[in-house]
């Protein structure tokens, strides 16, 4: 991860000092409603985390049962076009 440039780190620091006074010093309705914005976002970062585990589990064998797909079907138009240019194979011995 990119580090902020100085000056930013100090706007940062102060930002999060601000905010931690605030919340600490801030009235019962307040840090209630802080906490439940914080709650929110804590299950939205968990649905997202899971979506994107879900998301990326289904594309890994998706990929894999297509592969899998396409390789039987070139087996298959091999073994049918060998059966097709030499007939004196077939198992019915025509």
């Amino acid at each position: 991860m990119a580090q902020l440039p100085y000056r930013l780190r100090g706007i940062a620091l102060g930002l999060v000092v601000v905010l931690a006074l605030i919340f600490r010093f801030a009235p019962p309705p307040i840090t209630d409603i802080v906490r439940s914005i914080a709650n929110f976002w804590t299950v939205g970062l968990i649905l997202a985390t899971v979506g994107t585990l879900l998301w990326f589990v289904y594309w890994v064998y998706l990929r894999k049962l297509l592969r899998v797909r396409r390789i039987a079907n070139l087996r298959l138009r091999r073994m049918l076009e060998e059966r097709e240019s030499d007939p004196s194979d077939s198992p019915l011995g025509d």
